[in-house]
């Protein structure tokens, strides 16, 4: 008996396409905690660096995804960036972290949202990297 001709079977554990996700995920969750940090230390200018750092990352993230995103400016998250976006850009701490906390709010309930809803109850799917999160640990 035959295996499957011509097709290659690779284990899930290595898949070149899940390591590059994860080191996705995993790239992403460390420059959203490094603009936490900054903004808890009053450090804009930390912020704003981490902040344009977390960005290029999400939108190779949403280009490597066919430019799905759950940071789309029309959804609620995508707003809560742009509105942090806008904060750091306008050199104003305050506003960069409420909105900040805002943003890690609307990211933790996206991501119970797509725990409980979108895996059909199935807790078996990673928290980090539920849909609704974009990959970012919003506990973090």
């Amino acid at each position: 008996m035959h295996g499957l001709s011509g097709a290659s079977m690779v284990p899930p554990t290595q898949d070149p396409a899940l390591a590059g996700m994860r080191s996705l995920v995993k790239q992403r969750t460390q420059d959203f905690r490094d603009l936490r940090n900054a903004l808890r230390a009053g450090d804009l200018a930390g912020a704003q660096t981490a902040f344009n750092t977390l960005q290029q990352e999400i939108q190779k993230a949403s280009a490597a995804s066919g430019g799905k995103s759950p940071f789309d400016p029309k959804g609620t998250i995508g707003k809560d960036f742009q509105a942090l976006a806008e904060a750091l850009k306008g050199g104003n701490l305050d506003a960069a972290q409420s909105a900040f906390k805002t943003l890690r709010q609307d990211l933790r309930a996206a991501r119970h949202a797509a725990n409980h809803f979108g895996s059909g109850g199935s807790q078996s799917s990673p928290p980090a990297t539920g849909p609704g999160s974009g990959g970012l640990d919003a506990t973090a």
